[in-house]
């Protein structure tokens, strides 16, 4: 006996949209997270202003994984949505057809 898995496409092509807004979301947030780094040196000088700057922008660096993670997860949810689609698609189009075939 065969069996499949039958999934939602519509759901999985949406969270794979939700991915890529929360992957541009997030990017908007580093970019303001490295406009306030650059400017700690105008307001903030000395040693524990270079300390905090190297922590800081390490922290920022660590949300590229995320992006990254987000982006690559989205093409694969949204393709496989679309993959699966067309092959429900394609074997509803032959279950008829042979429907078609049996009728006398």
């Amino acid at each position: 006996m065969a069996t499949g898995i039958k999934i939602n496409c519509r759901k999985v092509y949406e969270t794979g949209l939700e991915y890529q807004n929360d992957a541009d979301v997030i990017k908007e947030k580093k970019e303001k997270l490295q406009e306030i780094s650059s400017s700690i040196d105008e307001a903030w000088t000395g040693m524990d202003s270079h300390n905090f700057q190297v922590s800081f922008n390490e922290h920022i660096k660590l949300l590229d994984s995320l992006i990254s993670f987000l982006e690559e997860n989205q093409e694969v949810l949204k393709n496989s949505a679309l993959n699966h689609n067309i092959v429900d698609n394609n074997f509803k189009s032959k279950m008829k057809r042979s429907e078609l075939d049996e009728q006398p």
